[in-house]
Order: structure tokens, then C-alpha cells, then sequence
């Protein structure tokens, strides 16, 4: 639907493959590593650490406990793009 409309025709692939895993066993093309789109890596990450946040009872006043992020974490290299986990890190 986003590539039919000029002002989204750029970032219709980001949306298309955001649930690729850096792996390749995610969908809908298998996309592996680098061939996923830089953006699509981004939101995968954001997305479910957005999940793991939101439904932490305590977000005003902490982050996930650390058991949560370590299995949250333990998905880099095959959900996740190291390089934006990394990121993620340092933010947090």
C-alpha cells in the first residue's frame, strides 16, 4: 500500500521488511544481515524493546529489570543487528 503513494515510496521497504531477522529466518523474503534495510534493523530492535518496556510495570521509574534485557539481548546476531543493539546500549 506504501509504495503506491509517492511520499511513502521510500520507505515502504523499511515497513516491508522489518520482521526479517538478521539471521535470515525471519519473513517475508528471508533477507539476511546487510540486505535488510538499515531502517528495517532499526524498528525491530525499537519495536520489541518498546514491548519489553511497556509492559514493565514500573517505566516511570526504571528500565527492564536485567534478567529481561539479558534475554533480550541474547538475540543479537540472530534477531538483531549487533551494530544497532550496540547503539541501543549506549543510549540506554
Amino acid at each position: 500500500m506504501l509504495k503506491q503513494i509517492d511520499l511513502f515510496k521510500e520507505i515502504a521497504p523499511i515497513v516491508l521488511h522489518h520482521h526479517e531477522n538478521y539471521d535470515g529466518t525471519g519473513y517475508p523474503n528471508r533477507l539476511r544481515g546487510e540486505e535488510i534495510p538499515l531502517g528495517s534493523r532499526i524498528i525491530a530492535v525499537v519495536e520489541d524493546f518498546t514491548n519489553i518496556l511497556y509492559n514493565n510495570k514500573n517505566i516511570e521509574n526504571s528500565l527492564p529489570d536485567k534478567e529481561v534485557l539479558n534475554k533480550f539481548f541474547s538475540f543479537t546476531g540472530k534477531k538483531y543487528d549487533p551494530k544497532v543493539i550496540k547503539a541501543l546500549k549506549e543510549i540506554i
